[in-house]
C-alpha cells in the first residue's frame, strides 16, 4: 500500500466552556469520490507505524501526542474517528494542528489552523444579557438614552464581525489587533468567560 497517496484530514471541536479540545481523523475510507482515503491502493490504518498529533495554542503552548494506538485500533475507517481529547485553558486566537502519519514507505502530513473566538463570544452574549436585564430593571424609566451595556454590546458585536471578516480575508495583523481590543472590553466588563 502507498502512504504517498493517502491524504489525511482532520476536524477540531472545542467544547465544555472552551476547556476541551477534540481532534478527529476525517480521512474516511478510500472510494472513487475519496481517492485520498484509508485503504487500498493507499495505506490502511494497520500500515501506520507512527502517528502524531501536535497542536499549538494561541498562547504558544505546544503539545505533541502519539495517536498510533488510536489509528491502528480502527476496525472501520468509514466516516471519522476520535484521535484525542485534551484539556486546554480557554484561549481565543489561532490554534495550529499538525497530523503526521508514517508507514514503511514514507510519511504524510496535514496541517490545520483554526481561529477560535469562544471566550469573546461568551462575553458578547453576557453584555447583551446585561443590557436586557437593565431594560427589565428600568422598565418604568424611559429616558430615551442608551443603556450602559447596549453601546458596549454593539461595539463588541461589530468588532467580532470584523475579526471574522479578517479571518476570511487572511488579514492576521488586523485580526489580532481587533481581538486584543475585544478582549479589553470583556476584561473591563468582568465577563468571566
Amino acid at each position: 500500500m502507498a502512504i504517498a497517496t493517502l491524504v489525511p484530514t482532520i476536524r477540531v471541536c472545542i467544547s465544555n466552556n472552551n476547556t476541551t479540545l477534540r481532534v478527529y481523523d476525517t480521512t474516511s475510507q478510500y472510494a472513487a469520490e475519496n481517492t485520498g482515503g484509508w485503504g487500498s491502493p493507499n495505506s490502511s490504518v494497520l500500515d501506520i507505524t507512527a502517528a502524531t498529533l501536535t497542536y499549538t495554542t494561541p498562547g504558544g503552548t505546544t503539545a505533541t501526542n502519539s495517536v498510533l494506538t488510536v489509528v491502528n485500533a480502527q476496525v472501520t475507517t468509514t466516516g471519522e474517528f476520535l484521535l484525542g481529547e485534551y484539556t486546554i485553558t480557554p484561549e481565543d486566537g489561532q490554534f495550529d494542528f499538525n497530523y503526521i502519519l508514517t508507514a514503511s514507505d514514507g510519511t504524510v502530513t496535514t496541517d490545520l489552523a483554526i481561529f477560535w473566538l469562544g471566550s469573546v463570544r461568551c462575553c458578547i452574549d453576557k453584555l447583551w444579557a446585561k443590557h436586557a436585564q437593565h431594560l427589565i430593571d428600568n422598565v418604568c424609566v424611559c429616558t430615551g438614552k442608551s443603556t450602559p451595556y447596549d453601546i458596549q454590546a454593539i461595539e463588541a458585536e461589530s468588532i467580532y464581525g470584523a475579526i471574522r471578516h479578517g479571518v476570511s480575508c487572511a488579514n492576521t495583523v488586523e485580526r489580532d489587533k481587533l481581538l486584543k481590543k475585544l478582549q479589553r472590553i470583556c476584561k473591563l466588563n468582568k465577563c468571566n468567560c
